[in-house]
């Protein structure tokens, strides 16, 4: 039998595997989630704003790094209406470690912070600010 009367069984095998190998993936996670962060870390300092998960910057940033980027304050994101730690209880503008009303402002960054790099949220209480950069799936 020549390969060209084969190719429309070829064709047909080749259809069918990859039908079944992509219905029986699950959906992937595009995104993290407070449940992953916080099984590994039930102490981590973050932010829920929509989909988005945030931590605390000075988590992995020493003060003068964040210092270096010379962010500004940009938008009025929100106000934390949830404090827990309970992962069921997340949602929009949950937080582990702020206190509810706490204001949520995107931060625009100076040139010494990476182009490229995750969004950052700035956050005010007791007259100190602070930062939280999105956590993003590598």
């Amino acid at each position: 039998m020549k390969i060209v009367e084969k190719l429309p069984v070829l064709l047909a095998i080749l259809f069918f595997t990859i039908t079944l190998v992509a219905c029986g993936q699950s959906p992937g996670v595009d995104h993290v989630t407070a449940e992953y962060i916080l099984e590994e870390n039930p102490n981590a300092d973050i932010i829920q704003e929509h989909d988005s998960i945030f931590r605390n910057m000075a988590d992995v940033r020493t003060e003068e790094q964040l210092a270096s980027y010379e962010f500004s304050k940009g938008e009025l994101q929100g106000e934390i209406k949830n404090q827990t730690t309970n992962i069921g209880d997340f949602e929009h503008l949950t937080a582990t470690h702020l206190p509810e009303g706490t204001k949520i402002f995107s931060a625009n960054s100076g040139e010494a912070f990476e182009k490229g790099e995750p969004g950052v949220l700035m956050a005010e209480v007791n007259g100190r600010t602070l930062y939280y950069q999105q956590i993003v799936l590598e």
